[in-house]
């Protein structure tokens, strides 16, 4: 069992998200969960909106309905709790609440997409002075394999290797 205060942060794995460069995700993150436990398991999942910088400042009008704003449901199924988002990291005021509420001593992230939330959210996570992991085999991007090189490249130089841990 383990005695730690730790957390898995799935972050937006849901239908708007899942592509052919993302669908391998949810089965990976099952089968993490069958090997290992984790003291939490909670997801987030991200809203847009018509005034938000997404649509505004990059003409980006994805997950605005919500069909496509569906967690998936094996996620849905394991997560004692799922975040609503507007921005890319995870870091609202209830997850954080949350982290204070339970203890939690460090987080692991998984999920979509490792340039852009998995890396945010890691970043915040660092600057915030909280031990973590991202666990790469089980994030993914859209952009595929030059999206997740960058954002490799990227967490090397601002949240250093320990915290990336490659190993399925």
């Amino acid at each position: 069992m383990n005695t730690c205060r730790d957390c898995l942060v799935i972050i937006d794995v849901q239908e708007g998200f899942l592509s052919e460069e993302t669908r391998q995700i949810p089965k990976r993150i099952e089968a993490l969960l069958q090997k290992r436990t984790f003291a939490h398991v909670v997801g987030t999942q991200f809203i847009n909106e018509a005034d938000s910088p997404f649509c505004k400042l990059m003409g980006w009008n994805g997950l605005m309905d919500a069909a496509s704003q569906k967690v998936d449901a094996y996620v849905q199924s394991v997560c004692e709790r799922i975040f609503v988002k507007k921005t890319y990291s995870c870091f609202t005021e209830e997850f954080e609440h949350f982290l204070k509420e339970n203890q939690i001593e460090k987080l692991y992230f998984t999920g979509i997409d490792t340039d852009c939330c998995v890396l945010q959210s890691a970043t915040d996570c660092f600057e915030r002075n909280i031990p973590f992991e991202v666990l790469l085999y089980y994030c993914a991007s859209n952009g595929g394999a030059d999206s997740e090189e960058a954002a490799l490249r990227v967490m090397r130089r601002t949240i250093g290797t320990a915290c990336m841990n490659c190993l399925p």
